[in-house]
């Protein structure tokens, strides 16, 4: 008997070395960027199936255990038109930041892509409804508020597009139906979200609209809810018209509002010294 326990002790402890270094190959692989693609593939096939709508991922590369590189990521629509591409993501997060309540993120930037964003002709219905349908949850009344951060977010050289197909192509000016902006370049600081609310600074923000309006320079602190939108100070720039405002707010009641947007939505600002183009105002005017 005895020297059946020496046997079994033995293998044990084999078995236990053998493990241990099987681990530690294990997580040497992970740390290599062919195993780190090949298991974000497999998620991004997985998804793909599980969605019914192609994700891409070509490379993912894991840096420290607190920053991930994703490139050329993609995602298309159940249409397969073109909802999300982007060269490269790179997020930074705070040291054992998954394990910490709240979630707060380092930085986020995306780099070299395009978001593209619609509602359909006829139920208008958004192209990433499914995305928001898959990863609902129930909502239960005893949840604690949902906390989330963003120390810093940063978009370079990014298109966004988002078109209502319900309602017709304006001839001139900003069609807010059918925005189209190329080479956004967005820096936010303090991003952070408390349920349904959003504050926000923006320290800069330029693009070029297709309607053939520039905006070149924009930054404010920003308070979102649904019912309200405010800004406090806005400095913005664009083509010929350099305009300063203490404050600046959109009052509403729900967001569905904003489809009748001259009827539902309330303005008001404080503007203060200011330079304002006829020419540049004519863009969101079609009447001037």
């Amino acid at each position: 008997m005895s020297k059946l326990l020496k046997i079994i002790g033995r293998s044990a402890g084999i078995s236990a070395e053998w493990i241990l270094i099987l681990f530690l190959i294990l997580a040497f692989a992970i740390r290599t960027y062919p195993v780190q693609t090949f298991i974000a593939q497999k998620t991004a096939a997985y998804l793909s199936n599980e969605l019914k709508a192609e994700i891409k991922i070509e490379a993912v590369e894991i840096i420290f255990f607190n920053q991930v590189l994703l490139k050329n990521f993609s995602i298309k629509d159940r249409q397969e038109k073109v909802l999300f591409d982007m060269r490269e993501v790179h997020v930074t997060m705070h040291q054992f930041a998954l394990f910490q309540d709240p979630l707060n993120i380092e930085k986020a930037k995306l780099s070299d892509g395009e978001v593209n964003l619609s509602r359909h002709p006829l139920t208008g219905e958004y192209n990433f409804q499914f995305l928001a349908d898959y990863f609902e949850q129930t909502e239960d009344p005893n949840a604690q508020p949902t906390i989330f951060g963003i120390k810093d977010i940063e978009l370079s050289n990014v298109d966004f597009n988002y078109d209502d197909y319900r309602a017709p192509e304006k001839e001139f000016g900003v069609d807010y139906n059918h925005i189209g902006m190329a080479d956004v370049d967005l820096i936010i600081k303090n991003f952070n979200m408390k349920d349904d609310q959003y504050v926000f600074d923006i320290h800069h923000l330029s693009c070029y609209e297709k309607s053939g309006f520039e905006l070149k320079d924009f930054s404010s602190s920003v308070f979102i809810e649904e019912g309200k939108i405010k800004l406090d100070a806005l400095e913005l720039n664009m083509g010929n018209s350099n305009i300063m405002a203490d404050y600046f707010s959109m009052d509403f009641v729900t967001w569905d509002d904003f489809d009748a947007f001259e009827e539902k939505v309330q303005l008001n600002i404080n503007i203060d010294s200011s330079t304002v183009s006829l020419e540049d105002i004519a863009f969101f005017v079609g009447d001037l």
